[in-house]
């Protein structure tokens, strides 16, 4: 009796998963840890290219999962592109990485007491990014909020992020013998305060 054995091997080839045309959006805070996400599945074993290419930097690492970054620093903040190719095709996947820090503010002084006729300087000096816009807040003694613009003086020193308001009669804002309170509005370019 003879017994014969063949064996038959099978390659199933595959182009790359297309990926989704729209561009994700990934937000990460100053200091972070993140993943953009790029998926290379695909039989040849696909090619993986980032445009811009990576730093580097022990901070960039490539992964069958995408691209991690760790200590994101604000410099990060850009569109990446993911292309995805083999033999069979090509995908692309777009990443927005938004790089974010915290929004600090700093006022002095905290509140003041001004005579008739008085004048008073505050300044309030930011930290963050996105580069936060400053608007200066006169809360009155109903409660009610208005924009300082009359009877003042405002100047900003971009390199120090530091906004100075100067009040040169109080009386322009009904603040007679009162605490003038040093409320004033921060928002970052996505209008959260």
């Amino acid at each position: 009796m003879v017994t014969s054995y063949s064996s038959l091997h099978l390659f199933l080839q595959a182009a790359p998963i297309p990926a989704t045309s729209d561009v994700v959006t990934i937000m990460a805070t100053r200091g972070s840890n993140v993943r953009l996400p790029c998926k290379s599945t695909g039989y040849p074993t696909p090619t993986v290219t980032w445009s811009p290419a990576p730093a580097t930097s022990p901070r960039f690492a490539v992964s069958a999962e995408g691209m991690e970054i760790s200590d994101v620093q604000i410099q990060d903040e850009k569109y990446y592109q993911c292309d995805v190719s083999n033999i069979f095709g090509k995908t692309t996947t777009n990443v927005h990485l938004v790089v974010t820090d915290p929004l600090q503010v700093q006022i002095s002084p905290q509140s003041s007491i001004i005579d008739d006729n008085g004048s008073i300087g505050f300044a309030c000096t930011v930290s963050g990014y996105p580069v936060p816009n400053i608007t200066w807040i006169h809360v009155r003694p109903d409660g009610q909020n208005e924009t300082v613009t009359s009877d003042v003086q405002t100047a900003v020193t971009p390199s120090t992020r530091t906004s100075t308001l100067t009040l040169t009669d109080a009386r322009s804002l009904g603040c007679r013998n009162l605490p003038l309170p040093s409320v004033q509005r921060v928002r970052d370019k996505r209008g959260q305060s």
